[in-house]
C-alpha cells in the first residue's frame, strides 16, 4: 500500500523502498533499556488519561451483576411508568384533540 507517485517523484514500489531503507542502515544505537523505557511511558501515558472509556466501564461495570442490572431495570421502569403517569393529557384534551382531527376549523367548545 504505497503512496501514489507524484509529478516530481518516479513510481516506486514496496520492495524498492525497503532495499533503500536497509540500506541506510541504524547509525544510531538505541540505550539498553530502550524497551522498558517505552512500557513505562505508555503505562504512564494510559494512567494519566483514562479517558472515557474507563469511565465507562467504572460507571457500567457494576451492572454486570444480577442483582444490580435487574434493580436497575426495575429503578427505570417505575420511573418510566411515573413520568407517564404523570405527564398524561386529561381525557379533555384527549376529546378535543379527535375532534381537531376530524375537523380542524370545529372545536367542542364553539357549538
Amino acid at each position: 500500500m504505497g503512496l501514489p507517485p507524484t509529478s516530481n517523484s518516479p513510481a516506486m514500489n514496496d520492495s524498492e523502498l525497503d532495499k533503500i531503507l536497509l540500506s541506510a542502515g541504524n547509525e544510531l544505537p538505541l540505550p539498553p533499556d530502550f524497551g522498558r523505557q517505552v512500557w513505562r511511558r505508555i503505562e504512564s501515558s494510559s494512567a494519566a488519561s483514562p479517558g472515557l472509556a474507563s469511565w465507562f466501564e467504572k460507571v457500567l461495570s457494576p451492572l454486570a451483576k444480577p442483582a444490580v442490572a435487574a434493580a436497575a431495570i426495575l429503578t427505570m421502569t417505575a420511573l418510566g411508568l411515573g413520568l407517564g403517569a404523570g405527564l398524561k393529557p386529561r381525557q379533555e384534551d384527549w376529546k378535543e384533540a379527535y375532534v381537531e382531527s376530524v375537523s380542524p376549523f370545529g372545536s367542542p367548545h364553539s357549538r
